[in-house]
């Protein structure tokens, strides 16, 4: 990882729990593939996060593996001329246990303060990815309730 972030908050969840949240159109199912990279990548959000402390979401495992999980945040700075080079992204590793619920909290500071020692412009943020690598078999994950927080995260 390239900064610390909270330590994530881990619960679990029944398939039914999940399947009624799915229902009511508040998760996204992410679908890996087979290979050496394979990912998911959200661009349609607020573009300025200057002003807010965190970004949090929360991520379940429906598999019986863990998920070794990449997380990559992109601003319009990085590849100006093209150059989509991954150690000039905000980038760590988050573990996502099978059945359960991980909650995650990204101190916006952190990411102020990377990608390459460069600084990172808070108020144009293009993308954030989420990524595996080397899997054999198909793996999925949810995502919910991707914000950002002017304070500490309230676990529900």
């Amino acid at each position: 990882a390239l900064f610390s972030l909270c330590p994530p908050v881990v619960w679990f969840a029944t398939m039914k729990q999940i399947v009624n949240d799915m229902k009511r159109w508040r998760l996204l199912s992410a679908y890996f593939y087979p290979g050496p990279w394979s990912g998911v990548r959200l661009e349609y959000f607020p573009k300025d996060w200057r002003g807010y402390k965190y970004l949090k979401f929360y991520l379940f495992n429906p598999g019986n593996k863990t998920i070794s999980i990449e997380i990559l945040i992109q601003d319009a700075l990085n590849g100006q001329k093209g150059d989509k080079r991954f150690n000039d992204l905000c980038a760590w590793n988050v573990s996502v246990y099978p059945g359960s619920w991980t909650a995650v909290q990204v101190p916006l500071e952190e990411i102020h303060n990377i990608a390459n020692s460069r600084g990172v412009d808070l108020a144009r943020m293009t993308g954030i990815g989420f990524y595996v690598d080397n899997i054999t078999e198909l793996r999925s994950l949810y995502l919910d309730t991707v914000s950002l927080e002017k304070a500490d995260m309230q676990i529900r």
